[in-house]
């Protein structure tokens, strides 16, 4: 489906469609202006905002209902998140008369796209009405989120790495279930702040109320509120190979140890906890984030692994990421090569790996928060 354009936003963007204009004064403080009939109609609310020495004139389109008709439920799923980030206040289903299957169908919706505080009601004589959030809720309020449930996964992953596989699959099991419903509820935080974020490029009056210096902020802070739900998808996605891994060795009567106390090894619960400091030093108050720090979590140069197979392996490293050395991760590579499960492992690594790219891609965002506009 398509969706309308704000005339009035393109205005702003396009000055070949302004226009010049000579105000008026009627009574002691009060200006009028003439505007041209096709930019409204008779008794139309706009929103008028002065930034320097310009007046925007902006009619709130994009927070009006948008509808669609019936379709299958993933394409209406898609077209519920795209009017919801696109700052809609509804988003209206029409159903076929007299089809309550399609009914229950549609409110499904409201649970399986994920949206933060959504609403929905039936509307007849056969509609769906779903209702989105509206206002600002600071920025750093809802990434402050993201963090506490990266570190509620973190702590969740870390206690199952303190013992040995196997154990009995229900363990396993009870954790995951924690871990997804807070996947799903970081997935809800982060379309809410990109909803709010996109709102506030268009919108200078949104920009203060939820933490902005200035609208280009707000791809710089989509960036790391992305980074920080892929942070929790990599968590994920790690303990998925840790269930996995559980019941190959089960099957294969093996022991698989995560947690290595001896200087001479290195084990993945250390590599795990090494690879999520890294992330926490770059996450660590974005807000006030230092410059120089930044620069060193960005700075690269360049690393050799000697391996009896392949010779010597290069890849840049961090410099700042001082916890994992190159002669460490030659160890993880031993160790993902020392049974028939390397493949698991393999994956569990590159889940792990993950974590510190994620971290440079956040310090990215916030060098960008620290450059001049």
């Amino acid at each position: 489906m398509s969706f309308r354009y704000d005339k009035y936003n393109l205005i702003k963007e396009h000055t070949t469609l302004s226009e010049r204009k000579k105000l008026w004064i009627t009574g002691r403080n009060t200006l009028v202006v003439s505007l041209p009939r096709e930019w409204g109609e008779k008794g139309e609310e706009v929103e008028l905002t002065s930034i320097g020495n310009m007046i925007i004139l902006r009619k709130e389109l994009l927070e009006e209902a948008i509808e669609s008709k019936y379709q299958e439920p993933l394409q209406l799923k898609y077209d519920l998140m795209n009017a919801y980030l696109q700052g809609y206040r509804e988003f209206r289903v029409a159903i076929p008369e007299g089809n309550t299957r399609k009914i229950d169908e549609v409110k499904l919706l409201s649970r399986d796209a994920s949206i933060y505080g959504i609403d929905y009601k039936e509307l007849p004589p056969n509609k769906v009405v779903f209702s989105f959030p509206a206002g600002g809720t600071n920025i750093h309020e809802l990434l402050n989120k993201l963090f506490d449930w990266d570190g509620m996964v973190y702590s969740l992953v870390l206690k199952h790495m303190d013992n040995p596989l196997p154990v009995k699959e229900t363990e396993l099991e009870d954790t995951y279930r924690k871990i997804r419903d807070v996947e799903k509820d970081a997935d809800a935080i982060t379309s809410y702040t990109k909803r709010l974020l996109g709102q506030a490029q268009s919108n200078p009056g949104l920009i203060k109320s939820i933490g902005l210096e200035n609208s280009l902020q707000a791809i710089s802070y989509i960036t790391i509120a992305e980074n920080l739900e892929r942070v929790i998808d990599h968590q994920h996605d790690l303990f998925h190979g840790i269930m996995n891994l559980n019941r190959f060795i089960n099957k294969e009567k093996k022991v698989v140890e995560f947690d290595f106390s001896d200087e001479d090894q290195y084990g993945f619960k250390e590599y795990y906890i090494d690879a999520h400091t890294f992330l926490e030093k770059a996450c660590k108050n974005i807000k006030s984030f230092d410059k120089k720090e930044i620069l060193s979590i960005l700075a690269t140069k360049e690393t050799y692994i000697l391996h009896n197979i392949y010779g010597r392996l290069g890849y840049r490293s961090l410099p700042s990421q001082e916890l994992i050395t190159p002669e460490k991760r030659r160890k993880i590579f031993k160790l993902m090569e020392s049974g028939p499960h390397s493949v698991i492992l393999a994956g569990m690594q590159t889940k792990i790996w993950g974590l510190t790219g994620v971290a440079t891609n956040i310090a990215e965002a916030a060098l960008n928060l620290r450059r001049p506009t």
